[in-house]
């Protein structure tokens, strides 16, 4: 052996000579250690094989497989009495069986094809096996693979169609010539078809035994072979003390088709395991132990048995047990391992496990118990899904035929007999660790006698899996940290001579690994699927050195997991690399747990070309595979070494097969859940390169434009420093008002910070000053009366139109019990008493600030807490709005509380009256000591005649322009200075900021959707509560000139209507050419200005509605609540957040919010945008283009009935209908706040007239 390997080694070296130099000086070194290293790798697997090397003749073992479609009876060979597809599972999780099933069968001569399984091979070490496959399927190409056989280099036998071979054409047959120097144990043969050609279910599947050297177990291979088998009491399946329990998933239809419905998202929900990862993604139909739907295993009692335990299905992993009877496994994939106890075991698809269980003599005669094989679904959730066999003990097995034999209860009588407490289950994957779960990990490989073991330092690579739910279906891998790829080999196999053509050259996503012969090969394979993942090596076993498990909750979202960094650190798997050979256990299949990481190790003797697939079919077919190059494999330039009936790739078949495209796989960045895939993918089939390779993808132009018509090509940028500086002003800004400015009701601070207040004042709200100046430069023509107030601690201000010797009582500008203030001497003696009594302590000063307000030509102000009063000696047209009204009207003083309204009533009727007690200075002259929300003042009023230039006699347009002016100077001041500025620009700014560079995809249709309602918000709630308080104050005001018509009703109402329009336009109009140009939302400039008339006719709808309020409410206070309540619910009726009942639906036609938001979008949408979407293609927009409403924000809209971006709907992009709506609105509240100032004009009683009209009844 030693020589053979010798010769092979060099002339592995004579091929490469001519690549990497002279013989001498490349191999002869290495020829030796090249030796020594397959020798250590191999000595295992030929120690066991060494008896049939001496033999002088190798035994051959013929096999005939002619596979063709058939029908294969099923549920008709049910017996009527049992409850398996009957009665279990329950009718709401059964799928019914069918009697017959189509499916592609391997045919013997003399045998009816009676299962799904195929004929069990039962072979010994060391023999050669000769397979011959028949194809008579047509339109179909086949290949056999034998599941875990080494085949010592001799790949192109592997039947890994693209790499190994091109499939067998129908009408043709291939011989495969087989070398079983394998390990003793249980394999599996199976089918694989290029792309999944098989249209039907594939039964082309079964057990492959390999079995000890040995006379007597060369008998029992030469009588299990035969056919058909005469064995009294054996069966190939049942011999001796050993059973083959073979089992599968069944599926109606083919693989091909369930493809198509996984792409197209045709499947119902995954169904979960235990621990909330996913069990299966196809929904479980009806499952078969050694192709039937109710098998039978009968022992004989007092005996120990080795059952053969195969998953041979195609995609659902079942845990196996048997009632009443623990197991103890001895062998997984073939490889023997150290004895170990479990109750059950776990079998993903591909991999097998021998267990023995003790049938005991305390068992009663023909006693059955279930063979339960479930699957891995959450049984807590009510999941009944599985396989059922029967296992019968009885000392006369042929007693009895199968189809009489009764069902077992469905709970066994006997305790199972295991020496430890509690449930294990073997090689399943949970992060419980109080399940009983017993990772793979927990056996040992059982070593041998005499076994060589030479440590090498192993090359470490990284495998990593990833799977895209719909509507991008897709099944990607990344090997080596490269790009993840959607893996595909070419139709043609790559060691055929065709491959080397242009035409037939390696696909551009194929992945491949390449490692050196004669190596240690460490692999940590990670992935990022929430299921448990099947591998399988061909050609090689690998050792399970470590295996990590993600916590779902804390490493996973809803449809994928984080990939795991269990294994970032080199020294970690330096550390696994020391465990010595042949100590864990070995596997050709093994399971990436789901979210999880595994590492494994192999040993690279076997050169040549070999597949590394996902075991379940669909997702290997789907790109989850790569190809393994050992030892740098280069295929001969001739096929003359291939067999002379190897499978030709130059058939009707392959010519037939395309080749499949290659793209960048489209970014869909609008996934929930991140589940869009990156620049770093590469997809490789034709539903997710349309975007590439589609004709309407490569047309020269289309019919419209992509994207949204309101986006602007060049979007105004703003740097993030400046958005933050513009914030962090507003907010130190609002912070330094608050904090510094005090109110002038109170005591105004002295010093440097009562200057630095005023200062501040007047930077902020720069034109209130100004206007206090000029309305004291006022000529008595313009005013009615004029107001001096002598504050209690400004001794600079001082009453006018006094005698000389109440100036000289005043000096100090106090008003305490030895200076009266406005009262000659003589009659202060007899009024101090009774004038200044003791009055409390003034409370604290409020924060409220209300603002003054021009009624005619009597001026109504405020003390401001934004500055100190002026130092002059008259304030002309400032009248302290009072609730304690203290005034004089004969020498004694009487006390009096009243409101603003009766007290200039009583002040003007006692204006013009005769008064004899009263002197011509104290008919102009009243001393008033006055409270305001608790503020206590003490002053003057001096009542001077002025001349009247304008009143209510001179033409409306007079008096509306000498009104005019005066509405505007004092509105302007609260409505437009530079504090209102910031927070405008400000909150433009910042919104523009946050919501800028919006895509045009459905995530972009969100977030317009989230701009327009916060900018619709803002411009409702603004200016709406603001309204409420001033108004109720120039409403009360207001009534004084209604009293006494100072001028007509008319020029007062419309002169302050028109300011306001005008004044409160202008922002939402600022705000608008702002946010939307830094949105990136400008493209048009009459959608722009659409929007800008559509808030600012909304601002003045709630504005108009704050004002209305605030005249009908008798307190502020009210007004605030009845405008939370009548706004509120304006907006929650709008329709916009959800649907309203059918019958308060027409509700929302009365929301300026509803109109406002209809309009806004009409404006910004057509129906003719579109957004980029993955599934939807037009040929008028482009690849992957959306109309925009397929949008689930714009289709909801358009289900309550909001038609927006509509097709065929006229209405959809016309705002004409918003504007007018908006507008009568507004006019609606104003004729009822003009009939509020029309009633309070001309003092209609109410009462009087109910009563006059009940008298006249």
């Amino acid at each position: 052996f030693e020589s053979n390997m010798m010769n092979r080694s060099k002339r592995d070296c004579r091929e490469s000579q001519g690549k990497h130099g002279s013989f001498e000086a490349n191999c002869k070194a290495a020829s030796y250690t090249m030796v020594r290293l397959q020798l250590a790798t191999t000595f295992l697997l030929f120690h066991q094989t060494r008896s049939v090397s001496s033999q002088s003749s190798e035994t051959i073992r013929s096999f005939s497989f002619n596979v063709k479609p058939t029908h294969v009876p099923l549920a008709d060979l049910l017996p009527p009495h049992t409850i398996i597809n009957r009665l279990w599972p329950r009718d709401e999780l059964r799928t019914e069986a069918p009697g017959v099933l189509p499916a592609v069968a391997v045919h013997q001569d003399g045998v009816n094809v009676t299962s799904l399984m195929g004929p069990p091979i039962h072979v010994q070490s060391g023999d050669r096996i000769k397979l011959k496959l028949t194809n008579e399927v047509p339109f179909t190409g086949l290949s056999i693979h034998c599941h875990g056989f080494h085949l010592n280099g001799e790949f192109e036998y592997d039947g890994a169609v693209g790499i190994a071979q091109c499939p067998l054409s129908d009408g043709n047959s291939f011989t495969y010539d087989i070398l079983a120097i394998e390990t003793p144990g249980t394999y599996w043969y199976h089918t694989q078809s290029g792309h999944m050609g098989i249209d039907s279910y594939d039964a082309v599947r079964g057990p492959l035994i390999v079995h000890p050297n040995g006379t007597d177990f060369r008998l029992l291979v030469d009588k299990l072979n035969d056919v058909p088998n005469d064995l009294p009491d054996d069966s190939p399946v049942a011999y001796e003390s050993e059973r083959i329990l073979f089992f599968q998933d069944v599926f109606l239809l083919s693989q091909q088709q369930r493809y198509a419905q996984h792409i197209g998202n045709l499947y119902g929900p995954a169904s979960n395991n235990e621990d909330g990862f996913i069990a299966a993604t196809t929904p479980w139909e009806f499952g078969t132990c050694n192709g039937k739907l109710r098998e039978i295993i009968t022992v004989l009692p007092n005996r120990k048995y080795k059952f053969r335990l195969i998953n041979g299905g195609l995609h659902h992993a079942l845990r196996i047990s048997i009632d009443s009877f623990p197991m103890t496994v001895v062998a997984a994939d073939s490889e023997p391992v150290e004895p170990y106890k479990v109750d059950e075991v776990v079998l993903h698809v591909g991999e097998r496990f021998d267990v023995e269980i003790i049938v005991y003599n305390d068992i009663a005669e023909s006693e059955r118990f279930w063979i339960r094989a479930d699957t891995l679904e959450s049984q807590s959730q009510g999941f009944q899904n599985g396989v059922r066999a029967i296992l019968r003990v009885s000392s006369v097995p042929s007693a009895l035929k199968d189809y009489d034999v009764l069902d077992p209860p469905n709970l066994s009588l006997y305790p199972k007999r295991t020496e430890d407490t509690g449930w294990k289950t073997l090689n399943c994957h949970s992060e419980d660790k109080l399940s009983g779960c017993v990772p793979i990990t927990a056996l040992t490989h059982a070593g041998i006698d005499g076994e060589m073991s030479l440590q090498l330092e192993s090359e470490i690579h990284t495998v990593a899996t990833h799977f895209q739910p719909t509507p991008q279906y897709g099944h990607f891998l990344s090997v080596d940290q490269a790009n993840f790829k959607q893996n595909e080999f070419p139709p043609v196999s790559m060691i055929s001579h065709h491959f080397r053509t242009p035409e037939n050259s390696l696909h551009p996503n194929s992945v491949a690994m390449g490692v050196s012969r004669a190596s240690s090969v460490i692999i940590v394979w990670s992935t990022s699927l929430l299921m448990d993942h099947p591998i399988h090596l061909h050609g090689h076993k690998v050792e399970i050195l470590d295996i990590s498990y993600p916590t779902r909750q804390k490493d996973c979202t809803l449809s994928y997991c984080m990939f795991s960094d269990a294994y970032i650190d080199l020294d970690r798997i330096k550390a696994l690399d020391r465990t010595p050979l042949n100590v864990a256990v070995k596997k050709d299949t093994f399971i990436i747990p789901a979210g999880g990481a595994i590492v494994t190790r192999f040993q690279t003797y076997n050169r040549g070309l070999w597949l590394v697939n996902a075991q379940l079919d669909i997702h290997s077919e789907d790109g989850l595979s790569f190809l393994l190059n050992v030892g740098d494999y280069r295929v001969p330039k001739f096929d003359n070494w291939l067999p002379k009936d190897f499978p030709s790739c130059n058939t009707t078949l392959m010519k037939s097969m395309k080749f499949q495209p290659e793209c960048e796989c489209y970014v869909d960045s609008t996934a929930p859940l991140m589940l869009n895939l990156n620049s770093g993918y590469y997809c490789s089939r034709d539903h997710l390169c349309r975007h590439k390779r589609s004709q309407v993808a490569n047309l020269d132009s289309y019919k419209y434009q992509k994207g949204f018509h309101f986006q602007s090509p060049n979007r105004l940028p703003v740097p993030e420093i400046i958005l933050t500086t513009v914030f962090m002003t507003m907010v130190f800004s609002t912070l330094t008002l608050l904090l510094t400015l005090k109110s002038s009701r109170t005591t105004q601070p002295r010093g440097n910070g009562g200057r630095f207040s005023q200062l501040l004042g007047r930077l902020t709200f720069g034109s209130m000053a100004s206007s206090r100046i000029r309305n004291s430069q006022l000529s008595q023509s313009t005013v009615d009366v004029t107001v001096t107030r002598c504050d209690q601690s400004d001794s600079h201000i001082r009453p006018s139109s006094v005698s000389e010797n109440t100036r000289e009582n005043n000096g100090k500008g106090r008003c305490n019990k030895d200076e009266i203030g406005s009262v000659s001497e003589s009659e202060a003696s007899k009024a101090k008493d009774s004038l200044c009594e003791e009055l409390p302590p003034p409370p604290p000063p409020s924060s409220s600030t209300r603002p003054s307000s021009h009624i005619g030509d009597i001026m109504i102000q405020q003390p401001s807490i934004y500055s100190r009063q002026p130092s002059m000696s008259h304030r002309k047209s400032s009248i302290t709005s009072v609730r304690n009204f203290y005034r004089r009207v004969n020498p004694s003083f009487m006390t009096r509380r009243s409101t603003l309204s009766t007290t200039f009533d009583r002040l003007f009727s006692e204006r013009g009256s005769a008064n004899s007690q009263m002197d011509e200075e104290d008919k102009n002259h009243v001393f008033v000591m006055s409270g305001l929300d608790g503020y206590h003042m003490r002053g003057h009023i001096d009542v001077v005649p002025v001349n009247l230039i304008v009143h209510r006699g001179s033409p409306l347009f007079d008096q509306w322009f000498h009104l005019f002016p005066m509405q505007w100077r004092a509105y302007l001041r609260f409505c437009a200075n530079p504090m209102r500025l910031l927070e405008v620009v400000g909150l433009a700014l910042v919104t523009g900021g946050i919501y800028s560079d919006i895509p045009a995809t459905s995530r972009g249709v969100s977030q317009i959707y989230s701009l327009v309602l916060v900018t619709t918000t803002v411009w409702s709630f603004s200016r709406l509560y603001p309204a409420v308080s001033s108004h109720h104050e120039w409403f009360q005001s207001a009534n004084i000139l209604f009293k006494y018509k100072r001028f007509s009703l008319m020029p007062v109402y419309s002169a302050r209507l028109v300011t306001v329009l005008l004044l409160e336009c202008i922002w939402p109009t600022v705000y608008t050419f702002i946010c939307f140009p830094v949105v990136g939302l400008a493209g048009d400039l009459k959608s722009l200005c659409s929007i800008s008339f559509l808030l600012a006719a909304n601002n003045l709808c709630y504005l108009s509605l704050g004002a209305t309020l605030g005249s009908l409410a008798q307190h502020v206070a009210y007004g605030m609540s009845a405008a939370t309540i009548v706004s509120q619910g304006s907006v929650v009726a709008s329709g916009f957040f959800t649907s309203l009942p059918p019958s308060i639906d027409w509700v929302k036609y009365c929301s300026p919010f509803y109109w406002t938001m209809q309009g806004i979008f009409k404006s910004i949408f057509r129906w003719s945008d579109s957004l980029d979407c993955v599934s939807g293609s037009s040929s008028s927009v482009g690849s992957n283009q959306c109309f925009l409403e397929y949008d689930f924000i714009i289709d909801d809209l358009k289900k309550r009935g909001i038609y927006i971006a509509s097709f065929n709907v006229d209405s959809s992009d016309n705002i004409f209908t918003a504007a007018i709506a908006l507008v009568a609105i507004t006019v609606f509240l104003h004729v009822v706040l003009f009939l509020r100032c029309f009633f309070a004009y001309y003092r209609v009683n109410w009462e009087e007239v109910t009563r006059r009209s009940i008298h006249h009844q």
